[in-house]
């Protein structure tokens, strides 16, 4: 998938919502707003994607990320595909420094918890001492 495909289904998504709302379906902004809520870091268009892909998603994370929690994700599980920004310092010709930034978007994959294995823990009891 690409950005332009990413693009394509987020406008999709958009005017599906809008439809419903129209309709008088507030079923549909319930929903978009359980997800804003649940993923407040991602952007509106990302939570579109999110609920496209996997409505059911109750946390979102990188490869990384879920490996530095001591999980795996599942050989074959297929990310869910966001907008990710990229920042870089804009260039400018003048003698004035410009501390602006320039930002881009690149594709981005995250994986729910329901497509990852997590280790078994260790259970620690404390003993409570008189």
């Amino acid at each position: 998938m690409n950005s332009e495909s990413i693009k394509k289904v987020t406008n999709q998504a958009v005017e599906q919502l809008a439809q419903a709302l129209e309709a008088g379906q507030s079923d549909a902004l319930t929903k978009y707003l359980a997800a804003m809520a649940k993923f407040r870091t991602y952007s509106f268009l990302n939570v579109l994607l999110i609920l496209k892909a996997c409505p059911t998603a109750s946390r979102l994370a990188g490869y990384k990320t879920w490996q530095s929690f001591g999980r795996q994700v599942k050989q074959g599980e297929k990310g869910i595909m966001i907008l990710a920004p990229i920042f870089r310092k804009r260039e400018t010709n003048t003698n004035e420094p410009d501390t602006s930034e320039e930002a881009d978007e690149s594709l981005a994959s995250v994986q729910s918890t329901c497509g990852t294995n997590s280790k078994p823990r260790e259970r620690t009891c404390r003993k409570s001492g008189k």
